[in-house]
């Protein structure tokens, strides 16, 4: 079906060849176009013929135009394909009952790999798909792997029909497409032996493989008729990290890289400090967590001694905010909140630590907690502060939690103000300073006045 035009700059090259908002673009260079994404591939040229449905009528547009001119244009975008497997580890699969349908929806979409870093498993993906791909130079493209020994794979993807993925991720790297792979590990199913003939067999594809990453299976409360599956123990987390020491040696040699990483998840559950900058060589892949925690230590390295000279607060204020935090995350940020207490003057940070109810207990990331387990933890801890800031990967686009909450909402029941933070605390706090001083109703508290004395002279432990 055509594509119909959903916007169009009226200061735009499209908007003087005469395209307006509802026309239907058949074809651009007489290449069907299937999607936004291919629109942004046709158009590319000086010149461009579009052929137009507009009320039933057919006509055909020359536009001549810069070679990185978008014409100002926007299509409306087709559905995104649905997954084509029953994983018997998709968290979809454990949601809750009642949660909004967005949360249902599996997708699929090669498109969205390339746009979005979404992994994808290339079970649904064509032939005509793959020529696309290498054709439009769609890279990179994020596989969730798994397991390349057939039978497994198929089996974790819990579909019989899965076609074998070295084959696929082979074509593609004939054709020129870099890949970052993703193991989902589950222990006692595709770790051991199995894991290491799957991250052998991906790196007999590199470079155009260009990493592999390991992120531990995520298990909620709302697993029933599924599959057993078994967490990623602390002990069962150190023997992969000294795996993956032994591995990168090996891939360092060979390659020049480590080229197999594992997620932030794995060291904090076995109690080990995350590697350097240098570790992660570019974070290939930080997106899935492998090395965003270090992103966040080191925003925080280089933000504090700024935060300390110049917070802004007088001699005589005080800001105290409640800081919002999932089980997982605390084992690192409760270091930097006692820092921060510490170094800068009239700043206190309460940290809460939330325990996931709606999902389980053995969920313990930031990203998946929910507006009423958050709601209901401040108010049995109490708050202390002038506002309550939140971790940035909790709402959506539409500042909705996951359990339908909406900031608004959280805001009204807790009656204070809620700040939406950024990936790094220093900048965080300053968004919840800058929010209150623009606050009709709040302001900072005043410091209590105390008589000033000389400092004493303490000895500093080494």
């Amino acid at each position: 079906m055509p594509l119909e035009i959903d916007r169009v700059d009226p200061e735009g090259t499209g908007y003087a060849a005469g395209l307006r908002v509802g026309d239907r673009v058949v074809a651009a260079n007489d290449h069907i176009v299937r999607d936004p994404l291919e629109w942004r591939y046709v158009i590319a040229d000086e010149f461009v013929r579009i052929e137009v449905d507009r009320d039933g009528e057919t006509f055909v547009l020359g536009v001549e135009k810069g070679f990185d001119d978008s014409l100002g244009v926007y299509l409306k975008g087709p559905r995104f394909r649905k997954c084509n497997n029953r994983c018997i580890f998709c968290f979809i699969d454990q949601n809750p009952r009642g949660v909004r349908k967005p949360l249902r929806f599996k997708d699929e979409d090669f498109r969205l790999s390339f746009l979005y870093g979404n992994y994808v498993t290339l079970t649904n993906t064509s032939q005509d798909d793959l020529d696309r791909i290498i054709e439009q130079r769609l890279t990179p493209i994020y596989v969730s792997v798994h397991a390349t020994e057939p039978d497994l794979r198929r089996r974790l993807l819990g579909n019989p029909r899965a076609p074998e993925v070295l084959p696929i991720m082979r074509y593609l790297a004939d054709g020129g497409i870099e890949m970052h792979a993703q193991i989902v590990l589950m222990p006692g199913i595709n770790d051991g032996e199995n894991l290491e003939r799957t991250v052998d067999d991906l790196a007999e594809l590199h470079p155009s493989v260009g990493s592999v990453c390991l992120v531990p299976v995520g298990l909620t409360k709302h697993r029933q008729r599924l599959p057993r599956l078994r967490p990623v123990a602390p002990e069962q987390a150190a023997a992969l990290i000294r795996w993956q020491r032994r591995a990168q040696r090996q891939f360092r040699e060979r390659f020049g890289v480590r080229f197999v990483y594992l997620s932030d998840e794995f060291y904090l559950l076995a109690g080990k400090g995350v590697p350097s900058l240098r570790f992660y060589e570019g974070f290939p892949q930080v997106g899935n967590g492998v090395g965003m925690v270090r992103q966040f230590l080191e925003a925080f390295r280089k933000g504090l001694s700024p935060l300390v000279r110049s917070f802004g607060l007088s001699r005589h204020e005080r800001l105290t905010i409640d800081l919002v935090t999932a089980t997982l995350p605390a084992r690192f940020l409760l270091d930097m909140v006692r820092r921060v207490n510490d170094e800068v003057r009239g700043l206190k940070i309460i940290p809460h630590v939330v325990v996931n109810e709606r999902y389980g207990e053995g969920i313990t990331v930031s990203g998946l907690l929910c507006g009423r387990d958050i709601e209901n933890r401040l108010k049995r801890d109490g708050l202390s502060g002038e506002a309550v800031l939140l971790p940035p990967n909790v709402v959506n686009d539409d500042m909705l939690l996951l359990d339908d909450v909406h900031v608004e909402e959280l805001q009204e029941h807790l009656g204070l103000p809620v700040v939406i933070g950024a990936h790094d605390l220093t900048a965080s706090i300053r968004m919840v300073r800058d929010r209150l001083r623009g606050h009709e109703r709040r302001t900072l508290r005043p410091l209590p006045v105390i008589e000033e004395r000389p400092p004493v002279k303490t000895m500093r432990a080494v």
